[in-house]
């Protein structure tokens, strides 16, 4: 392989990180918030309703950062007309791989945000 090809690879934590990253932002605003609800209607503290809203703020651009992560790669690596010749390519894959993290993102920021209007939309303990 030339020097320039071995330069311009994405290393592989970013390429983890690109596909996974929106999804690993949305499980960890589930747990943060599911924790942060329990303590609240534990002890009574008032506060779990603006706590979710600055988590689900955090967490959603730590998603859109994963998305943005994916594009930028996703245009590095697409050289190719069309999905087919791109996949028959050698290393055609990581086009693939990129927009599908891309698309992840925007699905997993979606579900953040739905999770965090959960406290606005209903009470946040039962009685």
């Amino acid at each position: 392989m030339a020097d320039e090809e071995l330069q311009s690879r994405t290393p592989n934590h970013l390429k983890v990180i690109a596909f996974l990253g929106g999804a690993l932002a949305w499980t960890l605003h589930l747990a943060t918030c599911y924790v942060v609800v329990a303590l609240a209607c534990t002890t009574g503290w008032g506060g779990a309703k603006v706590t979710v809203a600055v988590l689900t703020v955090i967490f959603g651009a730590l998603g859109i950062a994963a998305g943005a992560l994916a594009l930028r790669e996703w245009r590095r690596v697409q050289h190719a007309p069309s999905w087919t010749h791109a996949l028959n390519e050698s290393g055609g894959h990581e086009g693939l791989i990129y927009m599908i993290g891309v698309m992840l993102a925007a699905l997993f920021v979606a579900l953040i945000v739905l999770n965090g209007m959960s406290p606005f939309l209903v009470p946040v303990c039962s009685p």
